[in-house]
């Protein structure tokens, strides 16, 4: 948790130039450390290593997260 928290810490003071890097690495972060987030990618077959731009992060929708709760 204490990870996510400097993810928040760094957001409120991230120049907009940096937003990119900054979300790729969060998405990096959620696909190794969230188990909901993680088993929906491997149900896409979505190798996270291999996501190189913000356009092509996939969003789980709200229905899988409802079911997998």
């Amino acid at each position: 948790m204490q990870e996510f928290k400097s993810f928040s810490k760094r957001l409120e003071s991230l120049p907009s130039n940096q937003f990119d890097d900054f979300a790729l690495e969060l998405f990096e972060f959620q696909a190794h450390t969230n188990a909901i987030y993680k088993s929906y990618l491997a149900a896409r077959s979505i190798v996270s290593s291999k996501v190189s731009r913000v356009e092509d992060i996939p969003f789980s929708p709200y229905v899988f997260l409802k079911i997998k709760r």
